[in-house]
């Protein structure tokens, strides 16, 4: 069975895509598998006294415990908001190392269908967790949702799906379109013409538009927004629906591209209060 792997460092952002993670899991009937990364000092094997050895256990003592525990507290949240519905698989796994490295292993030896971690705010420190965040979007071959501490699930009216209409994120609006009926939200599939876009840019917007209009759905529709910087319309267009969700799809891009270019993507998490679901190409 599919699972949905939650990150996790108990903070309050973590315990709602905790939450999100298993409300999800159980409209979807997929499992959960909650990681926590606890963090210990590298020492060289000695004595089973040695100070440095017992510190090691204890950390991962109380990461275990701390899962133990939402374990427990996710477990009551789902019987009391879904009350009569089938309490999703929940397990947890507690290890030392490299999120991102562990994340994508994860992904083929527990069948993760999606990665979902809490987002952080500009006030919060970027050094750990913010870094976590750039790590697995690096890694993960899954889609993964980063998660507002003010994201509600059951409350999503307006989602946003950015595209540069590109062949590939149609299959994402197919997807979307898909479960839109079961949770009951709108698809807002959004695109920026610059000032300097050409012909050829123009063709492929009508082809994109022909497709999804070959949907025949109200659930679904296209914004062909203008402007000269792609984030700020994109912003400006979310805050005006309100947006509630906000879908990006990562596109695979060369070395060079990545020392030369800002990521749209990086930017979006750093700017947007929103939720962010990130689709890797």
């Amino acid at each position: 069975m599919k699972t949905v792997l939650v990150l996790t460092d108990f903070s309050s952002n973590a315990k709602k895509a905790a939450q999100t993670a298993v409300f999800l899991a159980g409209k979807l009937e997929l499992n959960v598998l909650l990681l926590n990364i606890y963090f210990s000092i590298p020492v060289i094997p000695a004595g089973i006294n040695d100070a440095w050895s017992k510190s090691y256990e204890v950390f991962k003592k109380e990461s275990e415990t701390d899962l133990q525990n939402e374990v427990v507290r996710l477990t009551e949240l789902f019987n009391n908001d879904m009350p009569g519905s089938a309490v999703p698989d929940l397990q947890y796994l507690s290890e030392f190392g490299d999120l991102g490295d562990h994340t994508y292993k994860l992904i083929d030896e527990r069948n993760i269908e999606l990665v979902v971690m809490g987002g952080r705010n500009k006030q919060q420190s970027n050094i750990l967790f913010g870094d976590d965040i750039n790590n697995v979007l690096k890694k993960s071959k899954r889609p993964v949702l980063i998660v507002n501490e003010d994201f509600d699930l059951q409350n999503v009216n307006n989602i946003v799906l950015t595209t540069d209409v590109a062949a590939s994120d149609f299959k994402v609006v197919e997807c979307l379109n898909r479960l839109s009926d079961k949770f009951q939200f709108k698809v807002h599939v959004a695109h920026v013409s610059l000032n300097s876009n050409g012909s050829k840019e123009i063709e492929k917007t009508k082809l994109f538009t022909a497709k999804i209009n070959q949907l025949a759905t109200e659930n679904v529709l296209f914004h062909n927004l203008t402007g000269k910087n792609i984030i700020e319309e994109l912003v400006a267009f979310n805050a005006q629906l309100p947006a509630d969700l906000l879908v990006i799809v990562q596109k695979r891009r060369s070395f060079l591209w990545n020392i030369f270019h800002e990521s749209v993507s990086k930017e979006f998490i750093a700017e947007s209060k929103l939720t962010i679901l990130v689709i890797p190409e």
